[in-house]
């Protein structure tokens, strides 16, 4: 899919075990810096106040996959917020799913990153629309077995991701045995106390809902019978 990747060469790879190197650095409309680390032997996207991705060890939604039931009919997965495409890289390589992509991400730029460094090490098919969420969602005719909503400016979720209003839309593009994963950061009392908030506008639109502390993250689930007790 698209170009080779650009392969690190072999000491970098080694001194990205001890130290973090710096591949490519960029700005964008939305980004002031858009930072390409390899960092332990992987690609790591990060702007000025947070990790965008991080291959396989985007422990977020790594330590949340490991607790999910994959159904063996789920094929279609919408992401929201692209990054460097941890998210279906780590589903292709780590948990084995063949699934059918659909990444919604605003900056144009971080798209190619992902294009350049992540997705010509995929066989999945992986189409991104550069484009608000908002506005996709309300005209997308599909539904998606899976829909992740990992949409982050810098540290912090644009409200209007926040709203009851976005979680029904999000509802309403889910198939019948599908499943909504929420992320959110976790970290600083500030995060917590706009968590709690947060927790009872999920409850609200998704009364089975629940969430897995993982890392420094929270990952809200929409129905908990999708994990594993």
């Amino acid at each position: 899919m698209g170009n080779v990747s650009p392969s690190p060469s072999f000491w970098q790879t080694i001194l990205s075990y001890i130290t973090e190197v710096r591949v490519e650095e960029t700005q964008s409309e939305y980004h002031s810096i858009l930072a390409v680390n390899l960092r332990q032997g992987r690609y790591q996207l990060c702007c000025e106040k947070a990790i965008y991705s991080f291959d396989d060890k985007y422990d977020n939604f790594k330590l949340t996959f490991e607790q999910l039931k994959f159904r063996n009919d789920w094929n279609k997965v919408l992401v929201l917020g692209l990054g460097l495409a941890s998210v279906p890289y780590m589903l292709e390589k780590i948990f084995r799913k063949s699934y059918t992509y659909t990444a919604v991400e605003l900056d144009e730029v971080v798209a190619q990153l992902a294009q350049k460094y992540t997705m010509s090490r995929m066989d999945s098919s992986l189409e991104i629309i550069i484009a608000d969420a908002i506005n996709f969602i309300e005209i997308d005719e599909q539904c998606y077995d899976m829909i992740i909503m990992d949409i982050f400016a810098e540290d912090i979720i644009p409200n209007k991701f926040e709203t009851k209003e976005f979680l029904q839309l999000l509802e309403s593009k889910l198939t019948t045995n599908g499943v909504l994963l929420y992320n959110r950061m976790g970290l600083t009392e500030f995060d917590i106390k706009t968590g709690k908030k947060f927790e009872a506008t999920f409850s609200a639109v998704f009364p089975n809902s629940t969430y897995l502390e993982v890392k420094d993250n929270w990952m809200f689930v929409h129905d908990q019978s999708h994990l594993d007790n």
